[in-house]
């Protein structure tokens, strides 16, 4: 069976944010994500507004208010995309639970590296996201854009599991 304390799903510690002050610019934010007891590594996203406006400024909001924290990746599908976007925290889940995106077009499609909001129908995205572990071009015409991509740490993602 080996040792359970392996098999804990990896979360996000802390992130910071590294931006101006106006909304539209290119920004980064880094994760710092524990991938078992005393192994972690850091994640850079490089987040594009010019992709997906209303998806980056709500992935901004959500790095402000702190709701990354604790939060794990509970979806990984080796090959396809690695998901999170729950919050550890019930009362700051409930109090985004319903605040849906409107759906944006896609501008930049869903290629390796690149992030994007999760969605179970028109409308629904809220704060789930995933990082494509590959290009997943098919999402593109599902309506899934892109708001940004790794940019230092893709090995990290790569070994979260799940």
């Amino acid at each position: 069976h080996g040792d359970m304390s392996k098999r804990t799903a990896p979360l996000f510690l802390l992130c910071a944010l590294a931006a101006s002050a106006v909304a539209e610019d290119v920004f980064n934010t880094t994760f710092e994500v524990v991938l078992s007891p005393g192994n972690y590594g850091k994640v850079v996203i490089e987040v594009h507004p010019e992709w997906a406006p209303i998806g980056a400024a709500r992935f901004k909001k959500l790095v402000e208010d702190e709701f990354f924290t604790a939060a794990r990746f509970f979806r990984v599908v080796p090959g396809f995309v690695v998901q999170w976007g729950i919050s550890g925290s019930p009362e700051v889940a409930a109090k985004w639970e319903k605040m849906n995106l409107p759906d944006e077009p896609v501008i930049q499609g869903n290629t390796k590296g690149t992030i994007a909001f999760a969605k179970s129908g028109p409308n629904t995205r809220t704060t789930q996201m995933f990082i494509n572990f590959n290009d997943n071009t098919n999402l593109d015409v599902m309506g899934f854009p892109a708001f940004g991509i790794v940019v230092e740490g893709m090995e990290v993602v790569e070994a979260i599991y799940s």
